[in-house]
This record gives C-alpha cells, sequence and structure tokens, in this order.
C-alpha cells in the first residue's frame, strides 16, 4: 500500500493516493494507533481536497471520527462523524465506477450510530434525547431514500430472499416508472 501510495502521489492521482492513506488508517486504526490513524485521515482529506469525492471524504471522515474518539477527543470526533454524515448526504445513492464501490459503506448507518452514541453520552457539547433522535430520523430516511432508488435490476436480484418487502417495493417502482 505504501509503494503504491508513492506511485499515486508522484503520478498526481490525488483520489487513489488517498484511497491509499484510507487503507493505511484502517491498518493503524486495527492496531490501536489511533495518532497513525489520524495523521493518515488528515493526509487523504488533504488529497481529496485537490478532487471531488463525497465517497473518500465520507471514508476519511468516518475513520477521522473513530480515531479522534479512540484517542479520547469526543468532541473533535463528533464534528469529524457531522462532516461524514454531510458527504453522505451528497452522495447519489448509485455510484459510477467500480473502485468506488470498494466496500462501499456496507452500513451507511454507522455514521448515524455513532453520531447517536456522542449525543447520549453527554460528553459532547451538541447532544441531547432531540439531537441523537434527529440522527436517528435521518437514517431512516436514508435508509428509505436508498431502497426507493435502488436499480430494478439489484432488487430483482435479491427477491430470491423471499422478502415481500423487497418485491412490494420492485413493483411499485416499476409502476412509477411505467408512467
Amino acid at each position: 500500500c505504501v509503494a503504491a501510495l508513492a506511485c499515486f502521489e508522484h503520478a498526481g492521482l490525488s483520489s487513489r493516493a488517498a484511497m491509499c492513506h484510507l487503507l493505511l488508517a484502517r491498518i493503524a486504526l486495527r492496531l490501536d494507533d489511533a495518532a497513525d490513524g489520524r495523521r493518515r485521515c488528515d493526509n487523504a482529506l488533504a488529497q481529496l481536497a485537490r478532487s471531488e469525492s463525497p465517497i473518500l471524504t465520507y471514508h476519511a471522515r468516518l475513520l477521522q471520527g473513530h480515531a479522534l474518539t479512540r484517542a479520547g477527543e469526543r468532541a473533535r470526533a463528533y464534528e469529524s462523524y457531522q462532516a461524514a454524515r454531510e458527504a453522505l448526504e451528497t452522495l447519489r445513492s448509485r455510484l459510477n465506477g467500480e473502485d468506488l464501490k470498494i466496500a462501499f459503506v456496507k452500513n451507511k448507518r454507522e455514521v448515524y450510530e455513532r453520531l447517536v452514541d456522542l449525543c447520549l453520552s453527554g460528553d459532547v457539547e451538541a447532544g441531547g434525547f432531540e439531537e441523537a433522535f434527529s440522527h436517528i430520523e435521518q437514517a431512516k430516511s436514508r435508509t428509505l431514500f436508498d431502497l426507493m432508488f435502488q436499480p430494478v435490476h439489484a432488487l430483482a436480484r435479491e427477491e430470491g430472499s423471499g422478502s415481500q418487502l423487497r418485491h412490494s417495493i420492485r413493483e411499485l417502482r416499476e409502476e412509477l416508472n411505467w408512467d
């Protein structure tokens, strides 16, 4: 990853270099090195300042929040998670380019869960039950949005699971698209 990072930085491929920094940040966090994880996230964000990539910005801010939480900087972690949420909200439900689908937010609710946790912990100025509830509602809205605008062929692939809800959503989408 370090060798790839050097190549991407030399070639001026800032989004690819940012991806390398994010992978190194993830590794650092798994090794309980919050300081290196945070430094890698900062480097990724610096690379991303040269290119517009909401998905990578989301990942960078989310990992930065993890690193700050582990370092005990919960107020700053909350700010990072808020920035991650904002980047997530700018994303379209469908991403183009295979490299951007890199494990794209298997659980898009994670950032909302972290925000709710920080609100309810009382460790940050902003927070409390009202703000936690607001984040919960945003997460539900995001999930509904993703379900409604998921491509029909993706729902058809998942239909084998037998989910009546998925079947109903697919039928409603087909009706909407037919008109």
